[in-house]
């Protein structure tokens, strides 16, 4: 379907044609109960790209009273997302909670730069499930 014949559906039938798309996805693909399965992602995706079409011909203007919680979100957003830049080894190990995992890695022999988090798939599916 074209972005022409986009544009002539109504918004009743549009948003009717998004919400059978993403319910067609998520019956072929389910859910999972666990964060690392493929489905999961796949469904995240599907419904990330739902919300993208659902809000595709809204008028944002209204919105910008709510400047604030959305910097407020768009922050939140970014503090899951710099728990996945690696950081050298000698602050990482310095970090509350990782001297552990710091001591196990130096008996070893596999000091390298780490990501923030102790759970980098944990972390990018919380960043993931912020969106969706």
């Amino acid at each position: 379907m074209g972005a022409h014949a986009m544009r002539r559906l109504s918004g009743g039938r549009y948003t009717l044609i998004c919400a059978v798309a993403l319910l067609i996805v998520l019956a072929a693909l389910g859910g999972a109960s666990r964060a690392d399965e493929l489905q999961q992602s796949l469904v995240r995706l599907a419904a990330t790209l739902g919300i993208a079409a659902a809000l595709w011909p809204l008028d944002f203007t209204p919105f910008r009273d709510a400047r604030g919680p959305a910097i407020g979100l768009v922050l939140i957003y970014l503090l899951l997302l710099v728990q996945l830049l690696p950081l050298p080894p000698g602050l990482w190990a310095q970090m509350p909670g990782h001297q552990l995992y710091a001591s196990v890695a130096q008996q070893t022999n596999s000091v390298t730069w780490r990501p923030w988090t102790l759970s980098p798939s944990r972390s990018r599916s919380a960043s993931a499930s912020v969106i969706c």
